[in-house]
């Protein structure tokens, strides 16, 4: 980069973000065309009345009072409500999410912990307290060790299931209040409508058939990790067509073999039971199919394989908050680092033809690999740069730039990275339309491609853990040969002090560290269009 600029009395550096949680970048083509729900307005104008014949009033009975006309603003009142508000408008409680009822889950748990706290306590009694004076002194120790490691064991297995939600629910307004309507009670204000979201949850205690904790919260202290909505790519007429086929020939040769093998299917119905028990032990041991949510700063897990969820998790994301991923190139310019070259920068300065150059190079060797005069067609002009696709370069960029300190931003565990990439940037890949008339859309091709091989979920995982030790190992390279580059590896959650401490500055910012989740505004872009889809989808079936 050609002009540095002062970040610390009178030194200047240049700064790399190395990130490898990205952010979703919504192209044009895919931003829906927003339209007008409600078109109707209404007014009250002084209009004549139709002259009509008047009869004359009965001197027997009273006239009786005309009930007053609905008022229009009352449908409007509806319309300006909220999600969550016209959910608990509704009479009864609408269930957002319940869990499965997890009987295996639980046994396999349960007992393996007690098998594990069994064995260590009769290890501890039999090796330990009750050792032979004949053997050596180490062999009571190791068997002391063996216990503690059994006991650690079994506790985690009795702890799995704790703290796992079973069912959350939005209350109905008035339950909510925790009022009971009278004949004479006022309607609540459709302005003014409580959400007040009842849970119900596994107690934070190693021990079986104890009472589901039930309480309330606000949707406001809901934080989830990630959405729960990941949609699918759906599958064209011929997909449908070939799995179709697929499935009759895979029932076909199964039918077919049982009837051939009629003997040994005791054995295999065993076998699949078994095989489901041994999933739970794995289940219970890793805490696979497991999302963690904080419910007023408690922590708390969301199954998220064998659940219902209202609208396939969109009512739940769109109720309870998600966490936001820290945005480390804001952070940057905030301390006066800028301006900070992100993935937005690709599409506004037209990048793209440059990037895919840059790729070309790299991986088919098409050309001259990019050196400083190179990058500096795209970074000339800034201090920092974060984000895709100058990530995918760790080191041409180190060697480009060999002045510039290094921060590696990382998450606080690989899944939450899968995660955050399988709903953001992956979910508008396979989202694209075909053929993709987004100028990015050439270069999303290519770094899909050359990154996980076009599959992030199977490859993802094993692409970041790559990225994460190449920039190590080269950072540590250039160490061993004594280049002093400046290195810091920043997790979510760090904040200020680590960063300004790394950066040389004594004056730490007021304020919480600067977050950006651009996958809520994603969300709001395609949800019209989604809705869309499901009405046409419903019109069709009917």
């Amino acid at each position: 980069m050609t002009t540095p600029i002062s970040i610390c009395r009178g030194c200047s550096r240049h700064i790399f973000s190395l990130r490898t949680n990205q952010t979703a970048v919504v192209s044009r083509w895919l931003q829906p065309t927003f339209t007008q729900i409600g078109r109707r307005t209404f007014a009250i104008a002084k209009t004549k009345p139709i002259p009509a014949k008047q009869k004359k009033p009965s001197k027997s009975a009273p006239a009786t009072p005309k009930a007053p006309a609905a008022s229009p603003f009352k449908n409007a009142q509806i319309l300006r409500m909220s999600y969550a508000q016209r959910l608990a408008n509704k009479s009864s409680p609408v269930t957002l999410y319940e869990a499965a009822p997890h009987r295996i889950f639980l046994f396999s748990s349960y007992m393996t912990g007690l098998c594990c706290a069994g064995s260590a306590i009769i290890n501890y009694y039999a090796n330990v307290l009750h050792c032979p004076p004949e053997v050596h002194v180490l062999v009571p120790v190791a068997f002391g060790a063996m216990t503690m490691a059994m006991m650690a064991f079994g506790t985690r297995f009795a702890l799995m299931p704790a703290g796992s939600i079973r069912s959350i629910k939005i209350l109905p307004a008035r339950l909510a209040k925790g009022k009971t309507p009278t004949s004479g009670a006022k309607e609540i204000s459709s302005t003014d409508i409580p959400v007040r979201l009842q849970i119900e949850a596994r107690r934070n205690l190693p021990f079986p058939f104890l009472p589901l904790r039930r309480f309330e919260a606000d949707p406001n202290t809901i934080v989830m990790k990630a959405p729960m909505y990941n949609r699918k790519p759906a599958p064209t007429e011929y997909d449908k067509m070939r799995m179709k086929q697929e499935e009759e020939v895979r029932r076909k040769e199964e039918r077919e073999y049982e009837m051939n093998h009629l003997m040994t299917a005791p054995f295999r119905h065993v076998g699949q039971a078994f095989g489901m028990l041994f999933k739970s032990f794995r289940r219970g041991l890793t805490g696979e199919g497991f999302a963690p949510i904080e419910i007023d700063g408690e922590k708390f897990k969301l199954d998220i394989t064998s659940a219902y969820a209202l609208e396939e998790g969109r009512a739940l994301d769109r109720i309870a908050r998600i966490e936001e991923d820290p945005a480390l190139a804001d952070a940057l310019e905030r301390l006066g680092i800028a301006p900070v070259y992100h993935m937005r920068e690709v599409g506004k300065n037209r990048h793209q033809a440059l990037w895919i150059e840059a790729l070309e190079a790299k991986f088919e060797g098409r050309g001259e690999p990019f050196d400083r005069a190179k990058f500096d067609q795209i970074l000339g002009s800034y201090e920092a740069l974060a984000d895709y696709p100058a990530a995918i370069f760790p080191a041409e960029l180190l060697s480009a730039y060999p002045e510039a300190s290094v921060i590696l931003s990382v998450r606080h565990s690989e899944e939450a990275w899968l995660t955050s990439m399988e709903t953001t940037l992956w979910h508008a890949h396979i989202h694209r339309p075909h053929p993709d008339p987004s100028p990015m859309a050439p270069l999303s091709e290519k770094y899909h491609g050359y990154c996980w091989d076009n599959d992030l979920p199977k490859y993802g995982i094993a692409a970041y853990r790559a990225h994460n030790e190449l920039v190590r190992e080269l950072v540590n390279a250039e160490r061993e040969r004594g280049i002093g580059r400046k290195f810091l590896e920043f997790k979510p959650g760090d904040g200020w002090v680590p960063l300004c401490k790394f950066l040389g500055m004594e004056d730490v910012p007021e304020g919480p560290f600067p977050r950006s989740d651009d996958w809520i505004e994603y969300k709001k872009m395609v949800e019209p269009e989604k809705e869309k889809e499901k009405k046409a989808l419903t019109e069709v079936t009917s």
